[in-house]
């Protein structure tokens, strides 16, 4: 006969990303000095990329629970954790500011039309957490107006596209203070862009909703932002200096992108930390209809003629691996010297 669990014994929160739920129900490895990590360092925007299944969307949730504002008392959820002992200074950061706060890991759709009615109503549930704003004495009637649109669901591509900046400028008039926020899976959407050809306007939506939000947005306090891929990151981010990435490759490798090095700027550098790892450079092609028609070779043969690898060379890297990658809905195409 087997022997009970013991009463005490918990179960690993696999599946939860609920923070409140996970640290009260779950054994929960404390992950709490990331805020701290966080504070100290003061990057504007902070993306980390991780695979699924790596507590991303848990540990996002973490960072709303601590720094959000709300009318119940929310530190008795860190007074045990390792961020509480790290002193007054980090503590005071607790249930100050305003949060918005998405997740786009399940706008999964096959077509723009739905995959934009989905954020829509993400949107619009974001905004109902913020119901505040509906009556606030401290907005303008056009923002309520704006604020209704949205909540009832008559927004144009447009309007949405503008959102994050627009819900942003109410809550820091409402609140006297900068929101953070917080996007779960960015490019969730934009992956499936790629595979189910809607990439062009998917992006081009992502670039305007994410530029509106993060880049020049006064009314920004800090943003964190989590995903799978890196590759949209050039279209998307191009031109956030102040953009600190993290990467489950971050010990090995130094990763930049859109950077200048020889005579232009490349997708992607992988610059390792140990000669014993060779440095790899990426260039990426994207073609509405892809062929075996060179693509590849053209990426390759711009990383060459705009000598990319100079940063590395003059690093005194030589062992450097160059990929050349086309890619169009499921089909991808890699050529490598």
């Amino acid at each position: 006969m087997k022997k009970a669990v013991s009463e005490g014994k918990k179960s690993l929160p696999i599946g939860i990303s609920d923070y409140i739920r996970a640290q009260a129900d779950y054994y929960y490895v404390d992950k709490t000095l990331l805020i701290k990590e966080f504070l100290d360092k003061k990057p504007l925007v902070s993306l980390f990329t991780r695979p699924r299944h790596f507590g991303k969307t848990l540990n996002m949730d973490m960072l709303r629970v601590f720094f959000e504002i709300s009318d119940k008392d929310t530190s008795k959820y860190f007074v045990d954790k390792a961020i509480w002992r790290c002193g007054v200074e980090y503590r005071k950061h607790q249930g100050k500011y305003p949060v918005v706060f998405l997740t786009f890991k399940d706008v999964k759709f096959d077509s723009w039309k739905a995959s934009l009615d989905k954020i829509g109503d993400l949107l619009q549930e974001e905004f109902g957490r913020h119901q505040e704003l509906a009556n606030s004495d401290k907005l303008a009637e056009y923002e309520k107006t704006y604020f209704a649109k949205i909540m009832n669901g008559e927004a144009s591509e447009v309007d949405l596209t503008a959102s994050l900046e627009k819900l942003s400028q109410m809550l820091t008039k409402h609140y006297g203070k900068a929101p953070i926020i917080i996007i779960d899976e960015y490019d969730t959407p934009i992956q499936e862009g790629y595979t189910k050809e809607f990439y062009d306007e998917i992006i081009g939506f992502m670039r305007n909703f994410f530029s509106g939000a993060f880049k020049d947005n006064k009314n920004l306090t800090y943003g964190f932002l989590t995903g799978i891929l890196r590759i949209a990151q050039e279209s998307i981010f191009s031109g956030l200096n102040n953009l600190a990435v993290n990467s489950v490759m971050d010990n090995e490798y130094k990763i930049k992108s859109n950077r200048e090095s020889g005579d232009g700027r490349y997708d992607i550098s992988l610059i390792p930390r140990e000669n014993r790892y060779p440095g790899i450079i990426m260039e990426l092609k994207w073609k509405k209809d892809l062929s075996e028609d060179g693509l590849t070779d053209e990426a390759l043969a711009q990383i060459n003629n705009n000598r990319y690898d100079a940063e590395m060379i003059e690093d005194g890297i030589q062992d450097i691996l160059e990929f050349g990658i086309a890619f169009s809905g499921k089909k991808v195409c890699v050529n490598c010297i």
